[in-house]
């Protein structure tokens, strides 16, 4: 029998590791896209196998870059930064990377530790511009039950499609009633910091609106 790189020991024993293997290792992106918030984030996982298609233990630095002309920020464990470590058995390593630019980001891994490996595949993310989420924002009144002729304090809050959703704010808010008779103010109607608009709502005629 020839020589099969001790891919298959035959006596039951684990595989002998190889070097790492730029084609065989891989990058990949979940979710592949995120909102550009600046809070919401996506995962890049690297994970370094062997020619042989075997995780690469005793752990490697690792590094992800992004290519020319992107500006998301990468992070590897809550910090930002770009360099990590491999896990010891398992050959992963994992950042997250956002973005405040809609913009798509590729992302290339580099094996460090072993002549600065550049790893073939790359992953990418596509950042969304943030939109007002109808499902997300909410509208509350406080109190909702009111004696005729005082008023009730109305607040619209505006959240993004993410998820987490994210406040947004800077957008010029309305609010009309159905069929009833109060008459409604405006205290605040461009959003804040936290999403919000706010309004007061009087109504001198016992009924519900």
């Amino acid at each position: 029998n020839g020589d099969d790189g001790g891919e298959n020991p035959g006596d039951g024993s684990a595989a002998a590791q190889t070097s790492t293997s730029a084609t065989k290792s891989t990058v990949v992106a979940s979710p592949a896209t995120a909102v550009a918030d600046g809070t919401n984030v996506a995962k890049v996982t690297v994970t370094l196998k062997d020619t042989n298609g075997i995780p690469v233990t005793g752990g490697k630095d690792v590094t992800l870059s992004q290519g020319s002309g992107t500006s998301s920020t990468i992070s590897y464990n809550g910090s930002a930064g770009s360099s990590g470590t491999t896990d010891s058995t398992t050959g992963v390593v994992s950042f997250t990377v956002s973005d405040t630019k809609a913009e798509t980001a590729t992302y290339t891994a580099t094996d460090v530790t072993d002549s600065d490996l550049a790893i073939t595949e790359t992953a990418q993310v596509q950042f969304l511009a943030p939109a007002v989420s109808s499902a997300n924002s909410t509208i509350t009144a406080v109190p909702t039950t009111v004696s005729s002729g005082t008023s009730t304090a109305i607040t619209v809050t505006l959240l993004d499609q993410a998820a987490p959703p994210v406040p947004v704010a800077g957008k010029v808010v309305t609010l009309s009633q159905g069929t009833g008779h109060s008459t409604i103010a405006t205290v605040s109607g461009t959003t804040n910091a936290q999403g919000q608009a706010t309004f007061t709502a009087t109504d001198t005629t016992p009924e519900a609106v």
